[in-house]
C-alpha cells in the first residue's frame, strides 16, 4: 500500500495517542547505544513539523534528514528549513545525527551553506551523493578532500560507502572521514574502527541473483552483526531504509524496524552483562 497524506494523517493520529501513553507509562527514552533512526526519503510529501509524532510513534530514536532537491530538505530553502527542520525534530525528543545529500562536490551551490547549518544545529555526519554513486568515487577524490577540508572546519563528518571507498578512507583525517556501512555488502569487522554511520538492508538469493528482501530473510548474520557493534561499543546511527518491493510501505519500515531493535537490544544487554560480570 503506497503512502498517502490521508493514510499518514491517520498515522499521525494514532502515533500521538501512542507517544502520550508511553510517556505517560515509561517517562523519557534513555539512550543505551546505537540511533535507530528512519531515512525520511521514505516520508515523500510529508512535511517535517510531522515527523516528531510519526517517529514517535512507530518508536524511532531519530532521522536520517534527507536534503536534496524533491527531498524533505530542498537545499536552495536551507537557509530557513535547515535549522528550523532539526529544532522541531529533536524538539520531540529524536535526534538527528546524520544528514544524507545528494552533493558531488563541496562547489555545489548550497553544499557549504547545508553542511554549517547542520553542524550547528547538532549533526554529527553526512553522505554525499557519492553514496547512491559509488563507482564515481575514485575519480574524484579532490572532491572527496574538498568536503573533508570543509567538514573538518565546519566540524561534521564525512561518511562514504564501503567498500567503493576504501582506497580513499584509508589516506583521510579519520577524525572527519569513515565509513557508511551496509551489512548485505560485506563483513562489518572490516570497516572498524572507522565506522561511523549504517544502512540497514539485507540481501536474499533468487536464483543467480542476490534481491533486496526485509531484514532477517537474507543472507547477512544478523546475529553475528550486533554482536560485534556491541563489542565494539558502536553508538553511531543506523538508517532503517527499506529497498524492496512492498505491498505496504508503512508495514516494511514496522518490520524492519522490530527486527533491529529486538537484536540490537539483545546484543548490547549481553555485552552489558559480560561486563558487569567481569567486574
Amino acid at each position: 500500500m503506497p503512502f498517502t497524506r490521508r493514510r499518514f494523517l491517520g498515522v499521525c493520529a494514532a502515533a500521538a495517542v501512542k507517544a502520550a501513553a508511553q510517556t505517560r507509562q515509561v517517562g523519557p527514552r534513555v539512550r543505551t547505544g546505537p540511533l535507530l533512526c528512519l531515512d525520511t526519503g521514505l516520508l515523500p510529501g510529508v512535511d517535517y513539523s510531522q515527523f516528531g509524532t510519526i517517529l514517535n510513534g512507530l518508536g524511532f530514536d531519530g532521522c536520517d534528514l534527507l536534503v536534496e532537491r524533491g527531498g524533505t530538505v530542498d537545499p536552495a530553502q536551507s537557509p530557513v528549513d535547515m535549522v528550523r527542520s532539526i529544532e522541531v525534530i529533536t524538539g520531540s525528543g529524536l535526534e538527528v545525527p546524520v544528514i544524507t545529500t545528494s552533493f558531488l562536490s563541496i562547489q555545489e551551490p548550497w553544499a557549504r551553506n547545508v553542511l554549517a547549518l547542520s553542524a550547528r544545529s547538532g549533526v554529527a555526519y553526512f553522505r554525499t551523493g557519492y553514496s547512491k554513486y559509488p563507482e564515481r568515487l575514485a575519480q574524484r577524490s579532490a572532491d572527496i578532500g574538498g568536503f573533508v577540508a570543509y567538514g573538518r572546519a565546519a566540524k561534521i563528518g564525512l561518511t562514504l560507502p564501503y567498500p567503493a571507498a576504501e582506497s580513499l578512507v584509508r589516506g583521510l583525517d579519520p577524525n572527519w572521514a569513515g565509513y557508511d556501512f551496509d551489512p548485505s555488502q560485506g563483513n562489518v569487522e572490516a570497516v572498524l574502527p572507522r565506522l561511523r554511520t549504517i544502512v540497514l538492508r539485507d540481501l536474499r538469493k533468487d536464483g543467480d541473483r542476490l534481491v533486496p528482501c526485509p531484514l532477517g530473510e537474507g543472507t547477512v548474520d544478523w546475529m553475528g552483526f550486533f554482536a560485534t557493534l556491541a563489542h565494539a561499543r558502536f553508538s553511531g546511527p543506523l538508517t532503517v531504509s527499506p529497498n524492496y518491493q512492498a505491498s505496504d510501505q508503512l508495514d516494511a519500515i514496522r518490520r524492519d524496524l522490530a527486527f533491529a531493535r529486538k537484536l540490537l537490544d539483545a546484543a548490547y544487554q549481553k555485552e552489558l552483562n559480560l561486563l558487569n560480570s567481569a567486574h
